[in-house]
């Protein structure tokens, strides 16, 4: 656990001076003392847990981990759903073309047979 000094005097701590921003290590026991909890109950000194703290750092990487692996699967549903509408398109315009080939070629042999009825 640590102890920071957020004031702007010095304040001892069993027998540690401990400056202005200055942190330093202190046991459980030490920071349940009621000095210590009055200091902190008037903002003299913040205590930190070291296990909460890694813990809490823990939970935040946990978090920022998901958040990518969810904005991974969203990218590749994306590129996927857009891969689709990409082959589905060429299929349509595939399909048109060869209906309009077929048009053509119909109206070019039907041109010829009028052109051969009228001989």
């Amino acid at each position: 656990m640590k102890l920071t000094n957020i004031s702007n005097k010095v304040i001892g701590v069993g027998g540690v001076y401990v400056r202005p921003d200055e942190a330093i290590d202190i046991t459980k026991d030490v920071a349940e003392l009621p000095a210590i909890r009055a200091y902190v109950r008037i903002g003299l000194v913040k205590l930190v847990d070291d296990e909460a703290e890694k813990r809490e750092m823990e939970k935040k990487i946990r978090a920022e981990m998901e958040a990518k692996a969810k904005a991974e699967k969203e990218a590749k549903e994306k590129a996927e759903a857009e891969a689709k509408a990409a082959v589905a398109k060429a299929e349509a315009e595939a399909k048109a073309k060869a209906e309009a080939e077929a048009r053509a070629k119909a109206a070019a042999k039907a041109a010829a047979d009028k052109k051969t009825e009228s001989k």
